[in-house]
């Protein structure tokens, strides 16, 4: 089965709530690029070390704000 093209969409996220789920490499990339477009990023991985490595201090500065990490699993329905 052959997919469809994918179509690029431009967002404006500064300030908007962002959800993240996962701690991995896969999700720290994910949480870099919302942090880069200003989003208000929440993390949720029971353990996020890998995903908040990437984060680290080589990276470019981000106001501490903007990140929220929580250490728990993903509870049903909270992306709604």
């Amino acid at each position: 089965m052959t997919l469809p093209p994918l179509y690029p969409v431009g967002l404006r996220l500064a300030g908007v709530p962002c959800l993240v789920v996962g701690g991995g490499t896969v999700a720290g990339r994910k949480v870099a690029g919302l942090l880069d477009a200003k989003a208000a990023v929440t993390l949720v991985a029971p353990d996020p070390s890998r995903a908040t490595a990437l984060l680290g201090p080589s990276g470019p500065p981000r106001p501490p704000a903007s990140l929220t990490v929580e250490r728990r699993p993903y509870r049903p329905g909270e992306a709604a």
